[in-house]
């Protein structure tokens, strides 16, 4: 009977025919077996566009026979037609009958078909949108889809564009917390806490067109351009909403400058709770994210600081005796204007306000230990990125004992290798300071030559690029030559005689930084030289390619009567079983041809010549430092 009836409905001619078949099994039909015709009736008004009585019909099915699966089939066409840009008519209109639902029939709706569902992304989408749609009934699904989202998160924890993390974020967050009703477990306030954090981080570094194809479904493009906007003030509103609940025991700051900061970071160390952890660890990358839009702004590299604690300050370059031999001749006037060189302290740290920066991220650790937190709460690629500028600032501090357990526990690579150069330094182990500057140039040429040119020169890291490329190869030999020209300065002001080797090595580092600073350490080197008449350091003239220098050498070889120089590998064997005329004449020759093959290089980048010779000559360089 009932599938006669319904073939009636389905066969009849017109839409009045078919209603009043409708009318007939109503009246003759009920229980299970009405589902066939009350599904006949629904398509039959979905068919002759009938919004309103589609949807008393599809509330009449819900009520009374949950358990089909094709009712259930069918409202998830409705629901997934909310969740749609279709514009398609039959899509468009089943969005229709949806609003014609009552709300609490379209609130259960979704929540049973979320639950029903084994498309975890569908499910999501459905909460999320109950969120968006019913805010105030949070309670009854939000710490469900918090969980839900959670998992999802974490185990897309290294695709870029997470939009599960997004959706917390923007989408669930200030929903969940402007809820007075939804009792929400710490470990929820304290994740979205630190998810806030995480994606405040990654989006104040990096490309801001990053997350424009995000799917609109898990969060909506107003949403996510307004956290863009302002990611930190969102975290300092997660923040002050995970006080409140949690009961902490301090005032959150209410802006985030330096200032701000500064006396955020004089209140901390008193608590009892994990507020001062979770206060560091946002002021830490709040930090960090201003040192990177610093240098961003600035187009300039990591900065990289070379600490020299006060036993190590620079002597004066007034301190050496530079007086000359009578019949010296002085070195002729060059087109460069010499400047006296300058205490090594922050070599590269471009600004005031960047000092001020790292100054503040090593009082903000001193007062914390937030390692394991800042794990689990900042992206994982961004952490050795971190860490890093977490090291500088405790070198900046002065904690060096500390700086060097974080990096001997991490990889070893060009930056971490100079942090340790600038530790050792402190502790005032000179040598493995030297040691570990050299180690950098050549675990620098090493990684240069394994990625070949697909690394960026000179600029600012990016999560595209590998972590240890910090730094481009002229950054790491700057600082090496830095380091290295302080050591060998420092002793050669330290002994009452001049040594040829400190004088050879002076010499070829010189040529670094040349029109401010090397020619005028150079003019004082080449007074000693003069006044001693001698140099000898075997291939010298191998790593000199300064034209200024190699026609001061061409001088005193060929000018300076008495003047002794060994500066090829040649020299000595010439003086064996030769007299001193044949010897001099010997001695002379090699030079002449050394400093012509030198002359042919002279408009090749400094930097390759310097590289070779701190390579070359690093086992003599620490020597003479440990000296």
């Amino acid at each position: 009977m009932e599938q006669w009836l319904v073939d009636k409905v389905k066969g009849a001619r017109s839409q009045y025919v078919a209603e009043s078949w409708m009318l007939v099994a109503k009246t003759m039909v009920s229980g299970e077996a009405g589902f066939e015709i009350d599904i006949a009736g629904y398509f039959l008004h979905v068919d002759n566009r009938k919004a309103q009585e589609a949807a008393e019909v599809f509330t009449k099915m819900h009520a009374q026979f949950p358990k089909e699966p094709r009712f259930w089939s069918e409202a998830k066409r409705l629901v997934t037609s909310l969740l749609s840009s279709e514009t398609d008519n039959e899509v468009s209109f089943r969005r229709v009958i949806f609003k014609r639902l009552a709300p609490e029939v379209q609130e259960k709706l979704m929540l049973e078909l979320a639950e029903r569902d084994a498309n975890t992304d569908f499910a999501c989408k459905l909460m999320l949108l109950l969120a968006r749609t019913f805010p105030t009934r949070v309670q009854s699904f939000g710490n469900e889809l918090i969980t839900v989202l959670q998992k999802l998160t974490e185990s897309n924890a290294d695709v870029v564009d997470n939009k599960f993390a997004l959706a917390l974020v923007c989408e669930v967050a200030p929903v969940v917390f402007s809820s007075t009703t939804l009792n929400l477990p710490n470990e929820i306030c304290t994740y979205l806490l630190g998810l806030t954090i995480r994606l405040a981080t990654y989006l104040s570094i990096n490309d801001q067109t990053a997350n424009e194809n995000i799917d609109q479904s898990f969060v909506s493009g107003a949403k996510l351009a307004a956290f863009r906007s302002d990611p930190w003030t969102r975290c300092l509103s997660v923040l002050s909403s995970v006080v409140d609940r949690l009961h902490w025991n301090f005032k959150p700051p209410t802006e985030l400058s330096l200032p701000a900061v500064r006396k955020a970071i004089e209140t901390m160390g008193k608590a009892k709770d994990n507020s001062d952890k979770y206060l560091g660890v946002l002021l830490t990358a709040w930090l960090f994210a201003q040192c990177y839009a610093a240098l961003s702004t600035s187009h300039s590299s990591y900065p990289i600081l070379v600490l020299v604690s006060p036993d190590h300050s620079e002597a004066s370059e007034g301190a050496l005796d530079t007086s000359q031999p009578e019949k010296a001749v002085p070195m002729k006037k060059r087109r460069y204007a010499a400047e006296p060189t300058k205490t090594l302290s922050f070599a590269l740290t471009a600004s005031d306000s960047l000092k001020e920066i790292f100054e503040l991220g090593a009082k903000c650790q001193s007062k914390t230990d937030a390692t394991a937190i800042r794990e689990a709460a900042l992206p994982p690629a961004l952490f050795p990125d971190l860490l890093r500028f977490e090291t500088d600032c405790l070198i900046l501090a002065g904690d060096y004992d500390d700086a060097l357990a974080r990096l001997q526990a991490s990889n070893q690579t060009p930056s971490s290798l100079l942090q340790m150069a600038s530790c050792s330094l402190g502790l005032q182990k000179v040598g493995q300071s030297c040691e570990q500057a050299i180690s950098a140039v050549q675990a620098e040429k090493e990684l240069q030559n394994s990625e070949g040119d697909s690394r960026p020169s000179g600029k600012p890291f990016s999560l595209s690029t590998s972590h240890a490329a910090f730094l481009d190869q002229s950054q790491t030999l700057s600082f090496a030559c830095r380091l290295i020209m302080y050591f060998l300065r420092s002793k050669l002001t330290a002994k009452t005689e001049t040594n040829d080797q400190l004088l050879a090595q002076l010499i070829v580092l010189s040529q670094f930084d040349w029109q401010t600073h090397g020619l005028s350490l150079f003019k004082t080197l080449i007074a000693l030289v003069h006044k001693n008449k001698a140099l000898s350091y075997t291939n010298l003239l191998l790593y000199i390619t300064n034209i200024d220098i190699l026609e001061e050498i061409s001088y005193m070889s060929l000018h300076c009567e008495g003047m002794k120089l060994q500066l090829t590998e040649g020299d000595n064997e010439r003086r064996i079983g030769l007299n001193t005329r044949h010897s001099v004449r010997g001695a002379k020759d090699g030079i002449k041809q050394a400093l012509e093959t030198q002359l042919t290089k002279c408009n090749e980048p400094i930097d390759a010549a310097i590289r070779a010779f701190l390579l070359a000559e690093r086992d003599v360089i620490v020597t003479v430092v440990n000296e």
